[in-house]
């Protein structure tokens, strides 16, 4: 086996244990809309590299009989990406976003294949287009929901105060946010990891690791008081969801 191959073995292992721990935070962060951006953690062995397999059969199928479907492709791409076959898997998800560009977690997608294939850079890209995909529907959703109420001129006020018109009510590319400021971090720039994981806890306040990430940052920053602030938010949220 040569060193290329060991090393998209290593990075598809290091990506589950990830999508594993975004799971957790994602599956006990119910009062924040998150997006099932990644698959249920399963074992990280064979067993599962098996099931993906199985799942990749069972795909394939189904792609046959709906060429066009953009979703199927999605998933595709993530069970050839476990499996280890990152060329397939970006094969994919590329043709997944040219049938539908709108969806913020078709990016996320294809960043995880470029972070496993360890172009960091294109990763990058692809986690920062996801961002600015999630943002621009965010503000047509608004948009989309004033333009309803405006008939109802003065009198849609109260209404317009409890209707949700800004992100929580739309899919959140968490991982998004996770892996770009990890990103940063590896590029030791804990400025820009602040300030994004500061927008990603506006949006998903009980994600444990963004807490765990701003800890890491102000701690390159030699920041000690925040350092144990967040790690503290950390601790708490993960000791209170092993408690739940």
């Amino acid at each position: 086996m040569n060193k290329k191959n060991i090393f998209i073995i290593s990075s598809v292992v290091i990506l589950i244990a990830i999508v594993c721990a975004v799971w957790f935070g994602l599956s006990t962060s119910r009062k924040t809309q998150t997006s099932s951006t990644v698959a249920p953690p399963e074992t990280q062995d064979a067993i599962h590299v098996a099931h993906a397999q199985q799942n990749i059969i069972t795909l394939q199928a189904s792609l046959t009989k709906d060429p066009q479907n953009p979703e199927i492709k999605r998933s595709l791409s993530r069970a050839l990406l476990i499996s280890g076959d990152t060329q397939k898997a970006q094969q994919y998800i590329v043709q997944a976003i040219s049938e539908n560009g709108n969806n913020p977690q078709y990016y996320v997608d294809l960043g995880n294949v470029y972070f496993v294939q360890n172009e960091i850079l294109k990763a990058e890209e692809q986690f920062n287009k996801a961002i600015s995909v999630f943002n621009q529907n965010a503000r047509s959703s608004q948009a989309d929901i004033l333009k309803t109420l405006s008939p109802l001129g003065n009198a849609s006020s109260g209404m317009k105060q409890t209707l949700s018109l800004g992100k929580s009510d739309i899919a959140i590319p968490v991982v998004a946010y996770a892996r770009l400021a990890d990103i940063y971090l590896r590029q030791n720039k804990p400025s820009e990891a602040i300030t994004l994981l500061n927008e990603g806890i506006s949006l998903a306040s009980q994600y444990p690791d963004f807490y765990m990430m701003l800890s890491q940052a102000y701690q390159r920053l030699h920041d000690t008081e925040n350092e144990t602030k967040y790690q503290k938010v950390f601790e708490e949220l993960t000791s209170s969801y092993k408690r739940s």
